[in-house]
């Protein structure tokens, strides 16, 4: 995600990462970014997540390959975040005319997350747990 610190790289490699260990197959954007762009964490843009100091990087080809992921998935999982991010409003409109299902990451703990297919516009970490269903398959 621009202007988020390593592009927020962290935050989807630990969604993954525990969608995973709950038995997803995850198509991860910072996986394949890294894999297209090899060089991008020597970036002068990379820690500021800031893609005008990234020029090799191409919004276009990283959009063209998320958008194909998400028209073959059978979810997307919207990081904290999501609603300010112009790519991220686009996925989920793609998601929502393809009936890709839509959850929601919040974060619990250290590598742990909350993942609904409820949307909670006020979360705060551990404060909603228990009271809207995690999606099937992820019960702690």
């Amino acid at each position: 995600m621009r202007g988020y610190p390593e592009f927020n790289f962290p935050s989807f490699d630990s969604i993954a990462s525990f969608m995973r260990r709950h038995g997803w197959e995850v198509a991860n954007p910072a996986e394949h970014d890294r894999e297209a762009y090899p060089m991008m964490t020597s970036w002068e843009g990379w820690e500021e997540g800031d893609p005008i100091k990234c020029p090799e990087f191409s919004i276009s080809d990283a959009m063209r390959w998320d958008l194909g992921q998400i028209t073959t998935c059978d979810a997307i999982v919207f990081l904290p975040g999501w609603e300010a991010s112009s790519g991220a409003s686009h996925e989920k409109y793609v998601a929502e005319v393809c009936g890709v299902e839509l959850l929601y990451a919040y974060p619990a703990r250290a590598g742990e997350w909350f993942v609904s297919e409820v949307y909670i516009d006020d979360y705060e970490p551990g404060s909603f747990l228990g009271k809207f269903p995690l999606k099937a398959g992820l019960e702690a």
